[in-house]
């Protein structure tokens, strides 16, 4: 009889401390269902015929795929549940998705309890282990040059509206500062943290829907493709 008690005891308690984190939620790694990657379109040479014995001076106008940066787009699907270590479910929640934030970066672990916006002086880090050039007209800082954003929360850190460095990427192929907001945040430690604004189901860059829209940079001289962490939050 006493073992018995002393198991429900026990049952009660990690019961209590799952819903203690339930209810301080932070972000966590999705599962990725499914993905494609498209590099562009490829460009032939432009042919040009003139006669022998002549000069032709041109206005030439060249679009070029930006090696420098990359893109994640798509959709986000989840759940509430209280589960254990071990990923044994208690009991699930059905979730309509409202809200929440994507997030990227090249840190192995983040502490979210910490997190604020992106000083200056991180931002130039960070361009600064990408391989940046401060000449460049793609840099991080100019790059995310807005303050325009809606107020937000990071686990249990509150983002103000307009607080942090900013963008937005395209609806329909034109720029725009309303939807897919883009925000520079770090955790004062060592990650430096790309977070997509969800905004479920707005026309995306190519007139599809989607749920967010996110730029990242690529370190075009260090051998290989940037590694990325992805963490999801939802609301």
């Amino acid at each position: 009889m006493r073992r018995t008690s002393e198991m429900r005891a026990l049952l009660i308690a990690i019961l209590a401390l799952t819903l203690i984190s339930a209810s301080r939620a932070i972000p966590t790694g999705p599962v990725i269902i499914s993905n494609s990657t498209d590099s562009g379109p490829s460009n032939a040479g432009t042919l040009v015929s003139i006669p022998g014995g002549t000069i032709t001076t041109y206005l030439l106008n060249a679009t070029q795929q930006n090696l420098r940066w990359k893109a994640f787009v798509g959709n986000v699907t989840g759940k509430y549940l209280l589960q254990d270590s071990y990923n044994y479910s208690i009991y699930d929640w059905s979730l309509t998705i409202t809200s929440g934030e994507v997030y990227a970066t090249r840190a192995s672990s983040v502490s979210w309890g910490n997190v604020n916006c992106s000083t200056t002086a991180q931002i130039s880090a960070e361009e600064t282990a990408l391989n940046q050039n401060s000449a460049n007209p793609d840099t991080i800082s100019k790059t995310f040059s807005s303050n325009t954003h809606a107020a937000f929360a990071v686990g249990t850190v509150s983002i103000p509206a307009n607080t942090c460095k900013s963008t937005a990427t395209n609806v329909n192929g034109q720029p725009q500062s309303t939807y897919f907001q883009e925000v520079l945040l770090h955790d004062q430690a060592s990650a430096f943290i790309y977070t997509a604004l969800l905004s479920v189901g707005q026309t995306g860059y190519n007139n599809q829907k989607f749920d967010f829209q996110m730029i990242v940079p690529e370190d075009e001289i260090t051998p290989g493709n940037t590694q990325y962490y992805l963490y999801v939050e939802l609301i």
